[in-house]
């Protein structure tokens, strides 16, 4: 019941409607949940240790390693009292420590967030945190290097994740469009409306903005050209073309540099784009998030997608609509942490802790389980299903 997220009443539900006998009562069935919760922690931090052992020779330095820290909650909102916070390596994607804490435990408050694996990496892997990809959230960095956990001669460095910086894009032109409101522009009309700073286009320039961050990772000032010609492109005319920062070439993505390269300008005309007004308010925008401090810190593209994932498979584990103990959680999360890191064969390793019987059955079921994953996997990053998820987002965006 725990492997598919439901607990006694559940089981008591099925139980009923199989004609079977009574399950196991309330506090037998809390004691079996602790003896599940100390197990998976167990064979958890066992997988944590062998994937520590992984980012340090992939990374290839003595022991400082760059990793992505993100945190749950129990349940949707900022009710819950129960989070889950973990670290994954940047280099093997595997989860390297992770911690179930509540804000109602008053032992839990000295650690609050992943603090605490900072404090223990040497410890307990022999590593050192020294670059922290994080989500913007200022304080949680903050709290960290003003610890110093590592003395003042290994200061612990901010990476951005790109689709976090991507998002901010989005959430200052909406700001934006909703400050402007029914103001008028330079040219007399509103920020908004149809040809102008429309949702849709908001997410098309959001879009834009992280393509061209995550193309360029590796040259800031290759990055902040390209970002200033994702405004440029948009806002440029027939009358007044601002192609400078387009890559050139017949290859290139800028069809008017295309035409240019063609000798076929005189026969190209430009389409959909804003009009100077509103080109020009949101200009400041893309200035501030085309700083190079910004943009420096976004070098080596690296995302917290692997911790989202890993959330994902902790609330499958533990749904957040249904409420649960602090234990329920802990198993979630540490199965969780073992079938990312290691796959379905975690269940077999569970079970034979638990001495409970293995047949072949359970072994096939958790084989065909991973060889499914991995072919959907295959699929999902392959060109075709790209090109197929890109088409089907544009023709939402021009629906909008």
């Amino acid at each position: 019941m725990r492997y598919i997220g439901q607990g006694l009443s559940s089981l008591e539900t099925f139980c009923s409607l199989m004609c079977l006998p009574n399950p196991v009562s309330q506090k037998a069935y809390d004691r079996i949940n602790a003896k599940i919760a100390d197990i998976s922690e167990a064979l958890a931090n066992a997988s944590m240790k062998k994937a520590a052992a992984e980012e340090k020779i992939i990374d290839g330095t003595v022991n400082s390693v760059v990793v992505s820290g993100d945190g749950t909650w129990k349940t949707r909102g900022h009710t819950s009292l129960i989070g889950v916070c973990a670290l994954i390596g940047a280099d093997c994607g595997k989860v390297l420590d992770m911690e179930v804490m509540s804000s109602y435990c008053k032992g839990c408050d000295s650690y609050k967030g992943p603090k605490i694996f900072f404090f223990r990496s040497e410890q307990k892997h022999g590593l050192k945190y020294q670059r922290y990809i994080g989500d913007g959230d200022s304080k949680t960095f903050s709290s960290i290097a003003e610890k110093k956990p590592y003395g003042d001669s290994v200061p612990i460095e901010k990476i951005e994740c790109v689709g976090h910086v991507q998002k901010r894009m989005g959430s200052r032109l909406q700001k934006l469009k909703a400050l402007w409101g029914e103001k008028k522009l330079s040219d007399g009309k509103t920020i908004g409306g149809k040809g102008r700073l429309t949702d849709a286009i908001i997410s098309k320039l959001t879009t834009f903005y992280g393509n061209v961050i995550r193309a360029n990772f590796h040259n800031v000032n290759e990055m902040r050209q390209a970002v200033w010609a994702v405004w440029a492109h948009t806002s440029s005319t027939d009358d007044e073309p601002k192609h400078w920062f387009c890559p050139k070439g017949k290859n290139s993505w800028c069809k008017y540099n295309v035409s240019v390269h063609n000798n076929t300008v005189n026969e190209f005309s430009h389409k959909n784009t804003l009009p100077k007004a509103v080109s020009e308010v949101i200009k400041p925008v893309f200035k501030d998030l085309s700083h190079l401090k910004l943009l420096r810190r976004c070098l080596g593209g690296k995302t917290q997608n692997a911790n989202e994932s890993l959330n994902s498979l902790i609330s499958k584990y533990s749904p957040k609509l249904i409420g649960s103990g602090i234990n329920v959680t802990k198993i979630a999360a540490f199965i969780a942490a073992c079938e990312y890191n290691d796959g379905s064969r975690n269940r077999i390793d569970l079970m034979r802790a638990l001495n409970l019987k293995i047949n072949k059955t359970n072994v096939l079921n958790c084989v065909n389980i991973d060889k499914v994953r991995k072919s959907t996997t295959k699929r999902q990053v392959s060109k075709t299903s790209f090109e197929a998820r890109k088409a089907k987002k544009l023709k939402i965006l021009k629906q909008i």
